[in-house]
């Protein structure tokens, strides 16, 4: 396929129904790989919110100039929490092939120069009542920033004093990913977590400090990715890393691991090298705990803390299906999962619907909507 006709393949499909088909999962992606170039149209642009207020803070807006999913990323909601905004603060040179990056890598500017939990109104990332206006100025603010740019996935950074279902160290939440209960969110969050434990965990790490999916975000609290959940029904995630022994520098290298791969899979791929203020290149021991390793308490960030099982993995189940694209149909036969993963959890004989992506030889100018038979 030419990339002329890939072009036309993307437009062929709008991203909402790229990210809502169904029960439709994104293909797994790769981080740092294919993408080999920069948009129609790059620009890279920031704006602030509460202007004139001690509150004020930049958002940076990173446009590839080609369709795609809309990401918002929100670090520093926590003062004390610095890694989620080094991150943050570190993505605004990057590239992406397609979609847009909106980055709020300063959310909490107050509490961040103080180096406090909160501000003087309180925990910011309890102000986000589900199917309610926020209730701070800065809250409101951040909401909008979501709002306005119709986001399609949104994260927040942070990081705990201790590990989530560990035996080891302080109570927290951290070392874990928290997935919405959008289709697709919990089996991302799981990939995402195997991906930073092979290859930036090494041997020399314990057990205990290998990346978990969390429990599901459901929107039955006033945080902010629970509202995404509730309010707009997308994909979200709180990225945990914890700071139990381990340095700054350690804890922005895996956070910026986790928001690379988990944007690959809604087809925002990183097309840059880092930039040369990226703290993932080195610094110091990543055992070495940096200075007011305190909390003043665990972030919380996720529903209950719970520990959730299963695995919502669909590698090689098997499946009967139809593929169509608009009125025509292609072909029939069997779908192993290996291209877009459906999340399913019916029953063998139940019918859903996926997606997959055509092949780099296909002659087939759309994405394939799959109708598909569930063999067990």
């Amino acid at each position: 396929m030419t990339e002329s006709e890939r072009q036309r393949s993307k437009a062929l499909t709008s991203r909402r129904t790229f990210l809502r088909v169904g029960t439709a999962a994104v293909a797994a992606t790769t981080v740092g790989s294919a993408a080999t170039g920069l948009g129609r149209a790059a620009t890279r642009k920031t704006y602030s919110i509460r202007d004139g207020s001690e509150d004020e803070s930049d958002v940076v807006v990173v446009d590839s100039g080609s369709p795609g999913a809309t990401a918002v990323v929100v670090g520093g909601v926590h003062g004390n929490e610095p890694a989620g905004h080094e991150a943050a603060r570190a993505m605004r040179g990057w590239s992406i092939d397609e979609g847009k990056l909106v980055l709020v890598p300063r959310a909490n500017p107050t509490a961040l120069e103080a180096g406090t939990y909160s501000n003087e109104n309180g925990n910011l990332n309890r102000k986000f009542p589900p199917g309610e206006e926020p209730t701070t100025p800065l809250a409101r603010a951040i909401w909008g920033v979501v709002t306005r740019h119709d986001a399609d996935v949104v994260m927040s950074l942070h990081s705990s004093k201790g590990i989530y279902g560990a035996d080891v160290g302080p109570d927290g939440v951290g070392q874990a990913i928290y997935p919405t209960t959008a289709p697709g969110a919990r089996r991302n969050a799981a990939a995402a977590a195997e991906y930073v434990n092979e290859n930036h965990l090494d041997d020399s790490w314990p057990d205990h400090y290998r990346f978990q999916r969390g429990n599901r975000i459901d929107g039955d609290r006033p945080l902010l990715i629970h509202k995404v959940d509730a309010d707009l029904g997308e994909p979200g995630f709180i990225v945990e890393t914890t700071k139990y022994g381990t340095s700054l520098d350690t804890r922005v290298d895996w956070t910026l691991s986790i928001v690379e791969y988990l944007l690959g899979r809604y087809s925002i791929d990183r097309v840059s090298a880092p930039s040369s203020g990226d703290p993932s290149d080195g610094g110091a021991d990543p055992r070495s705990p940096d200075d007011g390793s305190s909390e003043e308490q665990s972030s919380g960030d996720t529903s209950d803390g719970e520990r959730s099982s299963g695995d919502d993995s669909a590698d090689g189940t098997q499946w009967s299906v139809d593929v169509t694209t608009d009125e025509q149909t292609i072909t029939e036969g069997s779908f192993d999962g290996a291209v877009s993963e459906p999340e399913f959890d019916g029953t063998p004989g139940d019918e859903t619907e996926i997606v997959e992506r055509p092949s780099e030889t296909s002659d087939d100018d759309g994405w394939r909507r799959l109708v598909g038979v569930y063999l067990g």
